[in-house]
């Protein structure tokens, strides 16, 4: 091996902050004696940050992604490249774009490998900006460290060992100590490590790649230590600012899939539980704070909007349900495909179901012209097209939607419906088949907090890839919309997740909004209700859904739930049928 050193940093809309990495790494270089090269990944950036390094640093070796991979998927592209080398590097150091090296920190890093072969992974001390201390060598996560996320009690709690951190003291020593992983944002790694213990692991799209790979290497018999003597200036949050609501679930996401990796049942039970709790007592923290008016409405949905993500990310991972950025399908692979979107006041849900469709090339929101609470500025902020329209019925909605796309494919999603990657991959197969006009997609239903797999509630099929010109809606129903297609229809395997109803009241306002339209629909067919209707029909819903249909298998949620429904739809709506016969 020739190269001492190998840098990657992958950089993401952070032009002016790469320019200034870089040239803090190439003054460091040039002071030492190492033999190093740099590489830099572009991950998209749509700011230049690509054409400033090809102009300014042509002796580094850029790599331009065409889609944004994340932090694994990023340096990864980096290490194929040197694994497909003749020479690769001894040791590699992954940097943050929003860092700057001090002179001597890569020859301190460097040094401490070379002299100690039982040392794998190595971190600097990081700096803030103004020179200030930062932690940069943490414990592996424990559940002290989710509760304090929640509930930081006491600064001293916060910087003790029982929330992962390292003594103060050890840094300021100057001699490096062992730790269990240092902050990925420099992270220096032995080749040899490397090759036994495998790539940065890329469904972390950005957090916890560095915890994974050094549990690896733990695991693999490999040390991990500090070098305080390598000192780095760690700009943070810098690169991820931008985006800190959708990088809070990103957080999160990360987590999950760390606890479904390296622990055991218990533990994960226990997180999810903690996790639980502290959205709950986040929500309200956001509420009380809007009450006050410390925050606007368009800042509280943004973080309601996280918050409720973050909770279908523990749901979905109960349900063996994994989708976020880190396997979404390119975007260029989906050019005749939208996604619509009817929403109302959906300040909550809108950013998260944005999110899932976050592949499309295009995503509209039909958005109901009484909204006043954020849900188009949210949706606006996230890329969308916003297109508001008088709400008449659910019907009338869709066949309005139909009509504004510019692809050739519209898929319906609701703002409490959830895409996963692995549905976005078949949407992406199917609509080449040119003889299909229309597909019936899986919905698994999540209501209070669980998914409900029987009480006709699973497998729960709906037509929503609909091919345009070749659907329409029936206009005699205005809820629980019928699709007529003029050609044959199709079904998917993927579902579609569905988080229905999360809470009673939830339900019981929904469906004092459908029974309306239910019985509307029953007087225009000249239905009328005979004297035992009354009694009759809500017993043989009860009896259908819950015997027929097996609800009782779904335990207390589904004998509520079927209770509840047989009362709306067999009582509830009886009652406006007659009443609406008698007004004429």
């Amino acid at each position: 091996m020739s190269l001492d050193l190998g840098v990657i940093i992958v950089s993401y809309n952070t032009r002016e902050l790469t320019a200034d990495c870089l040239t803090s790494v190439y003054n460091s270089l040039c002071a030492s004696a190492l033999a190093a090269q740099v590489w830099v990944v572009d991950n998209a950036s749509e700011d230049g940050s690509a054409e400033m390094v090809a102009q300014r640093f042509p002796q580094a070796t850029l790599i331009r992604s065409e889609r944004n991979l994340g932090f694994s998927g990023g340096n990864n592209l980096a290490l194929r490249a040197m694994l497909a080398g003749s020479d690769p590097p001894r040791h590699v150091l992954l940097l943050n774009s929003d860092t700057l090296v001090h002179a001597g920190a890569l020859e301190a890093m460097v040094a401490w490998l070379n002299d100690h072969p039982a040392v794998g992974i190595v971190g600097a001390a990081l700096r803030y900006a103004d020179g200030g201390f930062q932690h940069s060598a943490f414990r592996f996560p424990t559940l002290p460290m989710i509760f304090f996320d929640f509930w930081p009690l006491n600064h001293r709690l916060l910087n003790s060992r029982l929330n992962g951190r390292y003594p103060r003291k050890l840094y300021e020593a100057g001699r490096p100590f062992p730790i269990d992983h240092p902050l990925g944002a420099a992270l220096m790694i032995r080749w040899a490590t490397l090759e036994q213990i495998g790539l940065l692991d890329e469904g972390y799209f950005m957090y916890c790649e560095e915890i994974d790979w050094c549990m690896r290497a733990k695991k693999a018999g490999w040390e991990v230590w500090c070098v305080p003597r390598a000192v780095i200036t760690h700009l943070e949050g810098r690169s991820a600012a931008r985006f800190r609501e959708r990088m809070y679930v990103e957080l999160w996401r990360s987590r999950y899939r760390l606890f479904a990796k390296h622990y055991g049942p218990l533990y994960r039970s226990l997180a999810r539980l903690l996790v639980r709790a502290g959205m709950v007592w986040q929500v309200g923290k956001v509420r009380r704070a809007l009450e006050r008016n410390e925050i606007d409405r368009q800042e509280a949905g943004r973080r309601l909007a996280a918050y409720r993500r973050v909770l279908e990310l523990e749901m979905a991972g109960a349900l063996s349900a994994s989708y976020g950025p880190s396997s979404e399908p390119a975007r260029e692979d989906l050019p005749d495909l939208a996604v619509g979107v009817l929403a109302g006041n959906s300040a909550e849900d809108i950013a998260a179901c944005l999110e899932s469709a976050s592949w499309a090339q295009e995503r509209i929101v039909v958005l109901d012209t009484r909204s006043n609470d954020g849900t188009a500025e949210i949706a606006r902020a996230m890329g969308a097209r916003v297109v508001p329209h008088p709400f008449q019925d659910f019907g009338r909605q869709r066949e309005f939607g139909l009509s504004l796309p510019r692809s050739e494919w519209l898929f319906y999603l609701d703002t409490d419906e959830r895409i996963t990657p692995e549905l976005a991959e078949e949407l992406r197969r199917v609509i080449t088949q040119h003889d299909i006009v229309g597909w019936w997609v899986p919905r698994r239903n999540i209501i209070w907090g669980r998914e409900i797999r029987h009480g006709g509630w699973s497998p729960d099929y709906q037509l929503r890839l609909l091919k345009r010109g070749h659907a329409h809606y029936d206009p005699s129903r205005p809820v629980h919309e019928t699709v007529l297609l003029d050609g044959p229809e199709g079904f998917l395997q993927q579902p579609l997740l569905h988080y229905n109803y999360r809470t009673i009241g939830q339900f019981v306002a929904k469906q004092r909004q459908y029974v309306g339209f239910e019985a509307e629909i029953l007087y225009r067919r000249g239905v009328r209700p005979k004297p035992w209707t009354w009694l009759s029909q809500p017993l043989r819903e009860f009896w259908r859904r819950y015997i027929r249909l097996r609800g009782y298998r779904d335990g207390i949620h589904g004998l509520l739930l079927c209770g509840l429904v047989a009362y709306y739809y067999g009582f509830v709506v009886t009652r406006r049928l007659s009443r609406r016969w008698r007004q004429g």
